[in-house]
């Protein structure tokens, strides 16, 4: 009976190189692979919907900070340029640095991992199941080990050694609130107590368990990892973002975490951490700048003392000389410019502890100093031009208003920079802490249910396009003419009728339907009749009637055709012996429902007469000669020379001789059946061999100088890419593997 087969409708197309395939043609060839394309849709779709259902779920807390602008660290001296918006790329850098980081890290001991040992795939899905009362879950499937619900161990403290970083621990839960410890692979254990520090003999390890919630036996993994790795892995995990422009800097921190209580917490330990720093460096930078006011305050305070001396002297001695109105608006302004070239001069040697003379702020100074010794310039041309003792009056006016501004500005600066100082003062600030979102972030189950879908249907459309275009089958008789040179002398189609009727029979345990018996009327019974007219002219000037009925390899139908093509002709009245020469897995007599018995193997060895073995099938009008006793060397018998004398009897007793034989690339038996015979027809299944299974085929027996005959494709399916009839373009049917 013929196997399932697979549809392939444009494959001969295209190996013709015709690139004009029809959309008919395109959606035929889909509708034909649609079980292959449901199949892997359903597949793939449930992969995707138990991942969605199992996987551990994601949470995600995220949490908002503003970084303020900085400042002035000068009161009354934004022309000190000390005045500048936060650099957020920098204050980003910050949050991920090791210094806040391992902070974190530290605090919160993530550099070790601690977690039970769930049932594999589907633990962790029980897991997260509600418990009732709070209660430990009973065990499942009788196995205690494994952790199925309300589990939990809290590991305070563990010192291991080195070569054990990274490494899986094992820790088992025992009775009497005590535990064991294992090293890699249970090479080492050690056994202490919940709530106490163990420490072995030589100290290379020590632990501290806080609490263990387990049944005695429950085992956890725990892994002591390099703090290195748990800080970049930290690093790697938390998401800073600026809030998007305008925002005036405030940043948007996001974790994410199986555990939404965790992530929670490590993420506002962060923001914490960050806030702290930001304090401690801004309480630094205060100290260093109160050391250099206090250096400079007595010089200044000694400066402002001499300026106010001086111009006190000169206004006695000259009679309490007054300065004009343009001498004012002079003062005034040499007053701004002096007081900032100071502020400058000030500035410089601040930074110049910190900075070389090429950093960008050293640079802008210079360039500002630059600015302001031109505009002196211009004044001093104008002062010029004052009388002698209003030009000395400006100048000690000037000397005094400078420094006293100078000094006052210094004051105020230190008594701002005890408060910095102090540690309470910074320009960073917690606008949200860390909240953890109620639903997952991950997996997304719809999305991911309709992304497994279709890659589902991508997967299964693929496979039946690649399936047809890379296959290099062929399943047209024309093109099989075509390529090898060689008649197709039938197509046989596939016989859906006959294969509801065989399923019935083997469920009923009744013999095998037989279709030039039982289905006369059926295509293929039509199709049969004409392959019978065809060997009948074929075969007419022939004098010998022996038929060989081969195939590549088993499956294709040779039985089904040897048989039926036996019964149509015994119904025309000829005299016909279908012997199957099968004899390494001949079954032909199942069809009858006969005991296997003697046959051909039986004959061949001489421990049957061949007559005595045939039996005649009157149902059927057709003589049967078995395959007989399985042999353990059927080659031997049939190179035999009996099978030549046998050949030669049976064609004086039969009209026609069917001989059923082996696949031939499957063994030599089959080539050596068909050297014996007038003619060899090889049987091919539509669509399911490739051009080289074909040509290796023919040349198998050509070697052995047998002339094939020609082609009989069996299981023919019309399919829905086809078109019409008759045109080199569109065929009737696509070929496709079937049962028959």
């Amino acid at each position: 009976m013929n196997d399932v087969q697979t549809p392939h409708t444009v494959s001969h197309q295209i190996a013709r190189g015709e690139d004009e395939i029809t959309l008919a043609e395109l959606l035929g060839m889909v509708w034909e692979g649609r079980w292959t394309i449901v199949v892997a849709t359903v597949l793939v779709t449930s992969v995707g919907i138990a991942y969605a259902l199992l996987a551990q779920p994601i949470y995600q807390a995220d949490a908002l900070i503003h970084v303020e602008s900085e400042r002035s660290i000068m009161p009354g001296h934004a022309s000190l340029d000390l005045l500048q918006e936060a650099n957020i790329a920098a204050e980003i850098r910050l949050l991920r640095s090791r210094m806040v980081i391992e902070r974190v890290v530290n605090e919160r001991n993530m550099d070790i991992r601690a977690e039970p040992v769930r049932f594999p795939i589907i633990g962790g899905y029980i897991a997260r199941r509600p418990l009732e009362n709070g209660k430990l879950r009973q065990p499942m499937f009788g196995l205690p080990l494994f952790a199925w619900g309300g589990e939990h161990i809290e590991v305070a403290h563990l010192v291991v050694p080195e070569s054990w970083h990274g490494e899986r621990l094992t820790l088992v839960a025992l009775d009497d609130g005590r535990y064991q410890l294992s090293g890699p692979k249970g090479r080492t254990r050690h056994v202490g107590k919940v709530g106490e520090l163990y420490a072995s003999e030589d100290g290379s390890v020590q632990a501290l368990i806080r609490e263990v919630v387990a049944r005695p036996g429950t085992r956890f993994n725990v892994v002591r990892r390099a703090s290195g790795d748990a800080v970049r892995d930290l690093q790697r995990g938390v998401r800073i973002t600026d809030a998007g422009r305008g925002s005036g800097g405030v940043l948007r921190l996001s974790l994410e975490g199986s555990s939404p209580v965790d992530v929670q917490a490590t993420l506002n330990a962060i923001t914490n951490a960050y806030v702290r720093q930001n304090v401690e460096r801004r309480s630094q930078e205060a100290e260093q700048r109160i050391a250099f006011l206090d250096e400079q305050l007595p010089q200044i305070r000694r400066q402002l003392e001499s300026a106010e001396e001086r111009l006190s002297h000169y206004r006695r001695e000259n009679e309490a000389l007054d300065l004009s109105a343009e001498g004012l608006a002079l003062l005034e302004q040499t007053v701004g410019v002096e007081q900032r070239a100071v502020e400058i001069s000030l500035k410089r040697s601040e930074l110049s502890r910190n900075y070389a003379s090429q950093h960008p702020r050293m640079i802008a100074l210079n360039q500002q100093e630059q600015q302001l010794l031109e505009r002196r310039s211009g004044l001093d041309s104008r002062i010029q031009g004052l009388p002698a003792s209003q030009q000395e009056l400006l100048r000690l006016q000037r000397e005094v208003e400078v420094t006293t501004a100078l000094y006052t500005a210094m004051l105020n600066q230190a008594q701002e920079l005890r408060v910095v100082r102090a540690g309470t003062v910074g320009n960073v600030r917690i606008v949200d802490d860390a909240i953890t979102h109620a639903q997952p972030v991950k997996p997304q189950r719809t999305l991911v249910t309709i992304l497994s879908l279709m890659l589902g249907s991508m997967i299964g459309l693929c496979s039946v396009v690649a399936r047809t275009v890379l296959g290099n089958v062929i399943s047209d008789p024309s093109e099989l003419e075509r390529r090898f040179g060689l008649s197709c002398y039938a197509t046989i189609p596939q016989s859906p009728a006959l294969e509801r009727l065989d399923r019935a029979s083997v469920r009923a345990r009744n013999p095998r339907p037989i279709l030039a018996r039982d289905l006369s009327e059926d295509n293929a019974a039509e199709s049969l009749r004409s392959l019978r007219t065809s060997l009948h002219f074929a075969l007419m000037n022939h004098a010998r009637r022996t038929i060989a009925i081969t195939g590549p390899c088993p499956g294709v139908g040779k039985t089904f055709l040897s048989l039926n093509l036996a019964c149509m002709l015994g119904q025309v009245g000829k005299r016909v012996l279908l012997v199957d020469a099968d004899l390494r897995r001949g079954r032909m007599h199942e069809y009858f429902r006969r005991v296997r018995g003697f046959g051909l193997s039986d004959v061949l060895a001489c421990q049957a007469e061949w007559r005595s073995c045939v039996q005649v099938l009157n149902e059927v009008s057709l003589a049967f000669l078995g395959a007989g006793t399985i042999s353990p060397n059927p080659s031997e018998l049939l190179m035999s020379g009996r099978f030549d004398a046998l050949l030669k009897e049976w064609e004086t007793d039969y009209d026609f001789i069917i001989l059923d034989t082996a696949p031939v690339l499957a063994a030599t038996d089959g080539v050596l059946v068909s050297a014996r015979a007038a003619a060899v027809f090889m049987v091919l299944r539509g669509g399911a061999h490739a051009e080289g299974e074909i040509d290796q085929s023919l040349r198998r027996l050509r070697l052995e100088g047998i002339a094939i005959s020609g082609f009989i494709l069996n299981g023919m399916v019309r399919h829905a890419s086809a078109t019409g009839y008759g045109s080199s373009r569109h065929v009737q049917y696509g070929y496709t593997p079937s049962t028959a």
